[in-house]
């Protein structure tokens, strides 16, 4: 006599928040009707604003919980955990006071933990969603992940977007994302200006997106191009994640590492590229209807990084068609 309700449990960052939405998807098609919450880190309520049809979201980090961290607790579950006909907690360990609490105040209810980490040659979207169908779909059967960029004409940073990709007529926007994800997972710095200073010269405009873990990464692509006398691209240092997409909305290509704003893009449908080297693409690479990925040859010394070159004529294929 009422919806059906599902929670899930995933907290994680940007990407690990968006490598969910196939997941349910396919849970949405099975149950259209189903009450879903996405109890997460706090990118669950900003990717939920870009949604057709949102989550509702909930903090993994509240306060509240911290008593379900304790063994044996006897605190009363939160509506999304005790209302719940399943709940699904994605974890590193199947067994920790967290699982075990939920289990047993569930008073038996249904309650699923699933590995929050793919095995060998599975794609982290399609596990994910194996813990909702049964076993991980193919790459062939999963929905993009799709996510509505707010309208640009509308939104309330406007002419601040507006400056920043300010462009002659015929240039294209190119916006890069040289951070993300720790100095592993990051395209070194001497290559992503060597690609910014070539890719500006060819008709096309270069803004640069730099978020609050950024700061080590793109100052050491600005120091390089400076070095080099090459003209300093403008840098977003935008607000929220419905101002980085607004700004990814206007591009013609997106460029990035194996991080969050690379998922992003390619939910938003832009044109993304996305440099791999030591992470594996097949479990990690952006899922979207235009994206290609970019990696160096197994030989490549310090993590298969491709070559300045390989970037550069990947990203042209896009602006091509623009």
């Amino acid at each position: 006599g009422r919806r059906p309700r599902t929670t899930l449990v995933r907290s994680g960052a940007l990407g690990d928040t968006i490598l969910l939405l196939p997941a349910v998807e396919l849970l949405r098609r099975a149950a259209p009707d189903v009450k879903l919450t996405l109890m997460g880190s706090a990118w669950a309520r900003q990717v939920a604003r870009l949604m057709s049809s949102p989550w509702t979201a909930a903090s993994f980090g509240a306060a509240e919980l911290a008593p379900l961290f304790v063994p044996g607790t006897e605190m009363p579950l939160p509506a999304a955990l005790a209302e719940a006909d399943l709940v699904v907690v994605y974890t590193s360990e199947r067994e920790t006071p967290f699982v075990s609490n939920v289990r047993r105040l569930r008073s038996g209810a249904g309650t699923l933990t699933w590995p929050d980490r793919p095995p060998a040659g599975v794609h982290a979207a399609a596990h994910l969603a194996g813990a909702l169908t049964q076993g991980p779909p193919s790459l062939e059967e999963l929905p993009v992940p799709h996510l509505r960029p707010p309208p640009v004409s509308g939104h309330r940073r406007h002419a601040a977007l507006a400056e920043l990709v300010r462009r002659p007529p015929e240039s294209s926007l190119v916006v890069v994302h040289p951070g993300g994800g720790g100095d592993r997972k990051c395209w070194p710095a001497g290559r992503w200006a060597e690609f910014a200073a070539a890719i500006a010269g060819s008709d096309a405009t270069v803004v640069m997106l730099r978020g609050p873990a950024d700061e080590t990464q793109c100052e050491a692509v600005l120091e390089r191009l400076a070095a080099s006398a090459c003209p300093r691209p403008p840098v977003a240092e935008l607000e929220s994640l419905e101002d980085v997409a607004a700004l990814m909305s206007l591009a013609d290509v997106y460029v990035g590492n194996d991080s969050g704003p690379s998922h992003l893009a390619a939910a938003l449908g832009v044109p993304t590229l996305a440099v791999f080297g030591p992470t594996d693409p097949g479990s990690w690479r952006p899922l979207g209807v235009d994206v290609e990925v970019v990696r160096g040859p197994a030989g490549e010394a310090g993590g298969r990084w491709p070559s300045v070159a390989e970037v550069l004529g990947a990203a042209r294929r896009p602006l091509a068609r623009a």
